[in-house]
């Protein structure tokens, strides 16, 4: 988690630097701070939940197709069995990740000056 964490927060803070001129014209227009931040969080909400959903699909395939093989390979019945908890678990760290890591980068660039923003 700490590694999808800082992987996010350099992506987002790459994001932000490479947008700064266009949330400088954003706040120019009377968008404020909040309103900023909110959608760098809801395009770092977009990406982990696609993310997310992508690697659940991937996980039930894999953990299906090795439990079935096992099952084969050892002449068991094996039974495949999902942890929806963990699951959920997951999702819901994955989420607050992606809120913290998303925040603070745009948060910066959001209350800088806008006329330094739309100069640099």
């Amino acid at each position: 988690m700490f590694l999808c964490f800082f992987s996010l927060m350099a992506s987002m803070h790459t994001n932000v630097q490479e947008q700064s001129k266009e949330i400088g014209i954003m706040r120019a227009l009377g968008l404020t701070r909040f309103q900023i931040v909110r959608i760098y969080i809801e395009e770092a909400f977009i990406l982990v939940i696609t993310a997310a959903i992508m690697g659940l699909i991937v996980g039930m395939l894999v953990g299906y197709v090795l439990t079935s093989q096992v099952g084969m390979l050892k002449g068991l019945p094996v039974q495949f069995v999902f942890p929806w908890e963990f699951t959920i678990i997951a999702f819901g760290c994955a989420l607050v990740i992606s809120i913290l890591a998303s925040a603070w980068p745009a948060w910066r660039v959001a209350k800088a000056d806008i006329v330094k923003t739309m100069k640099s």
